[in-house]
This record gives C-alpha cells, structure tokens and sequence, in this order.
C-alpha cells in the first residue's frame, strides 16, 4: 500500500504543478527558439527595424477580442529569448503608449548590464531615481519650450556659416553639418567657439555618445555572464575589455574636458556667456557636468542625422522647395531669412522638418527599456528584467495612420483630420519618463536649417559616393541605434544673387 500512495501522492503533486503553470501567463508570441541558445538567430543584424515589423505581422496574433478593443495597425507584441534574456518588441502605438507611457514607473529602467557600468553613467543609462531626476530639472531649466527661445541666435549663426560652406565649398553635407551642430551645441554649452571641421571637443562628443550607445546595445556576452569582465585583457575572446577601456576613457574626457576649461577661462575672467558658466556653482556639480556632457554627446549625432535626411530629401523632391520657396517668399519678400518667430506664419516649412521625422526615423527602434517589476498584459506575462524595445519606425509607417507612409509628403501635416497623420514627433523622441530632453533643440535646429536653406538656395543633383544618380526608391541607409543616409553629395545653388547676399548680410564668419 506505501508504494501505492506515493506514486498517488507524485501524482496528485505533478497534476498541481501543472494546473499552476497553466494558469501562469505565457509570454508573448514569436519565433521558436533553438535549444540552448533560444533565439539568438533570429535577432537580426541589418535593418533591425524592419525585419521586427516582419514579426509583428507574422507572430503577432490577436484574440477576437483585442481586435475590437484595440484594432490592429502595424504589428503587435513580440518576444525572443536570447541566451535567457526576454526581448519584447513593441510595434503597434497602442501597446507602447500604455506600456512605455501610462505604466513608464515600471517600464522605464535602462539596461545595466557590465558593459555599460563599466563606461560611466550619463542620463541615457540612470535608473529613475534622485541624481536622474536632478539632470532631468536642469535640461527643463537649459532646454525647455521658453528657454530654448534664447538659443535662436546662436543656432541661426551657425546654420548660416554652415551654408556659406555648402554653397561657396561644395562641402560634403556630413562635415559641414557636424561643424554647424556641434559648433551651436558646444557656444550654447560651454561658450565655446568651434574653428574648424576636426575640432577637439565635437570629435569629443561623437567618442562620448558612441561609448554609451554601443555599450547599452543588447547582445554583449558580459551582460550575461558578468565575471568574464574579471578575466585578464590578454586572453583571446576579450576584446571587450579593451573596448571598455577605451570607452570609459572617452565618456570621462567628455565629462571633465570641457567642464574643466570653462572653469579656467571663467578663473581668467575671460569666459563667454554658456549654459556651464551658469551651472558652475551649482549644488550638485556632478549632473550639472553630467547634463552639459549629454547635451552635446547624444544631440550631436541624431541632429546630425536627421540634418542630412533633410538636405536629401529636399534634393530628391523639387516640388517640396517650389512650394516651401514661395511661402517662405511670401513672408520675408525675399528681403530677409526666416526666424523663429516666422514659424507660425510657415506651416509648409513646419510640415518638412515633421515629414523629415517621420520619413526616416533617426532613431527606428528606440533606445531598450527595461521591466524593473514582472508584469501582466492583455493575458501576456511581461518577465522582471526584460529588455523592451519599441519599434519607432513602425508606427511611423503605418499606412493606416500615413497613407503611403514610404513616400515623402509634407503636405500629410497639414490636415486637421486627427485620425490620420498624427503629429510623428509623439513617437520619435521617446516615451514616458525616458523621451528626449533636447527634443526643442534639435526641433529648433531643423527648423532654422530647413527654413534657411529653402529661402536662399535650390538643393539638387543627390548622387551617391559612387557618383551614381540617387532616387527615393534607390536610398540605403545605415543599421544601428542610430540610421543615417548612406554618403552622398548634391549641389546647394543660390536662387538669386540677391538671396545668396543674404547669407553675408549681418552674419561675420
């Protein structure tokens, strides 16, 4: 009889087990996993972006009654498990507002894996908390929709020097806009003048933001298994740690440098007005080193980025800059260029640079956050730790939110229709708690850019670096947290030699 009961007892035990797992939510849908090491295989290397929205189509199945409660757009939730970390893909607007947005306490947490800790901290990678909250304060202080205002001058000069380059040197556009972005962001941050396209400190911040985001990318093997980072340099298979050196060293210069040489011109009694002069006495030294270094570090290359999407699609629509030339003239009598207080009075202009956002996305797959509580969702379990990743690029080619979303259409912005063409700035510059805090600027920047260029000059004749005749069917791009054009050249022509004075009138070098 003993045996008898406890093979009854085994039973009844496995029967309970296995009710319990039945009723445990199951994750959500996605492509079946290799043993061991799950779906590592399935994690794309190219234009991640797209082949996430191919899943979302192919594994992101809805019950009948999600369907009516939220009608399916672009995809909907997908999950890999990779080496024993949950990914889950976010691809429909509904799904990353209410998890990214309403529920963003829990959802905000940033990847802290052995990669990044070992670079530095910076407000891309804070956790929620005291010392993010205090950097948060002070880019609402330097940044906000007031403050920014002031910043105008500063950025409307460089833009200026910035097309006397393009029109009188034919430069190529990435270092001429590289000068004219950083040269604005470091005056404004440091009152610092920038004299030329290899300067120090821009070359600075492009190091700073590259360290942080190539750390924070997922799939370091020391993220998953963090003692490796003990093991000596000179082994083979660790060369990671020499990238982390370098990387360290890179994000820490970004920090002291230019903070230190504001220090000693402001000792001299020779330092210019900046946001760091401000700071200097602040309470709390380092966010105040800390914001200033990000400012410039991780706007340098999404302004940058979206600057160029801006010059080639201009070049490759020259309907766009017949329209936006004779609004613009309309307003100034080709008497003067545009300024920021003239916005209003140029929604076509406005319409370019929310098209620009749109068309392609600079960042495609937001930067991953992080589950910090376990979470349920539509019957879907949400695992504590699990990296989510919302697909930007998604949403803004829906086309049932932007008919015909691979096109280039400004004019989808200036429809009042709210259920279609959404403003694509909602989704573009983040989510919740994490969205962008230089979003104004880097707005503003596009703005004085596009509105400068369309007043005095015609953009064309967009070839590639093979010198072959681009199309906006025939574009590539790069793959990365950040996407940028692949390298091209046009020509930048003054429409007038009246127009082209403009760009000398009241401007020094």
């Amino acid at each position: 009889m003993l045996p008898l009961f406890s093979v009854l007892v085994l039973v009844l035990g496995l029967l309970r087990l296995a009710l319990r797992c039945r009723r445990r939510p199951r994750l959500p849908p996605g492509p079946s996993g290799k043993l061991l090491i799950g779906n590592l295989l399935d994690v794309p290397t190219k234009h991640e972006w797209l082949r996430y929205a191919e899943y979302a189509r192919t594994y992101g199945t809805l019950s009948l009654l999600r369907e009516v409660a939220y009608p399916r757009s672009a995809g909907d939730i997908v999950c890999l498990r990779v080496l024993g970390q949950t990914l889950i893909i976010l691809s429909s607007e509904n799904d990353i507002k209410e998890l990214l947005a309403t529920r963003g306490a829990i959802y905000s947490g940033r990847m802290r894996g052995a990669m990044v800790q070992s670079v530095g901290e910076g407000v891309l990678v804070l956790p929620l908390g005291r010392p993010f909250r205090a950097i948060r304060r002070i880019f609402s202080s330097l940044l906000g929709p007031l403050a920014i205002r002031r910043c105008s001058d500063v950025q409307a000069q460089a833009v200026i020097q910035c097309l006397r380059r393009l029109v009188d040197q034919q430069q190529d556009p990435v270092i001429a806009l590289k000068r004219m972005i950083g040269g604005a962001v470091l005056q404004l941050a440091y009152g610092y003048e920038v004299k030329s396209d290899d300067d120090h400190f821009v070359q600075l911040a492009e190091k700073s933001a590259f360290a942080f985001l190539s750390a924070l990318q997922p799939g370091w093997v020391v993220d998953t298994f963090p003692a490796l980072m003990d093991l000596p340099s000179w082994l083979p298979f660790t060369g990671f740690k020499r990238k982390v050196e370098l990387w360290r060293q890179d994000a820490e210069q970004g920090l002291r440098a230019p903070w230190d040489w504001v220090k000693s011109r402001l000792a001299s009694g020779v330092a210019t007005p900046s946001f760091a002069a401000e700071l200097m006495d602040h309470k709390d030294e380092d966010a105040a080193r800390m914001a200033l270094r990000d400012i410039y570090g991780a706007g340098m290359d999404t302004t940058l980025t979206a600057s160029l999407w801006l010059i080639l699609a201009l070049a490759l629509h020259p309907d766009v800059q017949i329209r936006a030339q004779r609004e613009i003239d309309a307003v100034t009598l080709g008497e003067r260029l545009p300024t920021l207080d003239d916005r209003g009075s140029l929604p076509y202009i406005d319409a370019i640079v929310k098209e620009v956002m749109r068309w392609h996305p600079t960042v495609p797959l937001a930067v991953p956050h992080i589950v910090t509580e376990e979470d349920t969702y539509h019957g879907y379990r949400i695992p504590k730790g699990s990296i989510v990743i919302a697909n930007v690029w998604s949403i803004l080619h829906d086309p049932q939110k932007y008919p015909d979303p691979e096109m280039f259409r400004p004019e989808r912005h200036l429809s009042h229709d709210v259920k279609v063409n959404p403003n694509p700035y909602t989704y573009a510059f983040g989510f919740g708690p994490r969205q962008c805090p230089g979003r104004n600027l880097a707005d503003t920047t596009l703005y004085l850019l596009a509105s400068s260029v369309l007043a005095t000059c015609t953009v064309s004749s967009a070839v590639s670096s093979h010198n072959e005749i681009l199309t906006p069917e025939s574009l590539e791009y790069t793959s990365g947290t950040i996407s940028r054009p692949a390298p091209f050249h046009c020509r930048m022509t003054p429409r007038s030699e009246q127009l082209r004075a403009l760009l000398y009138d009241g401007f020094s070098d």
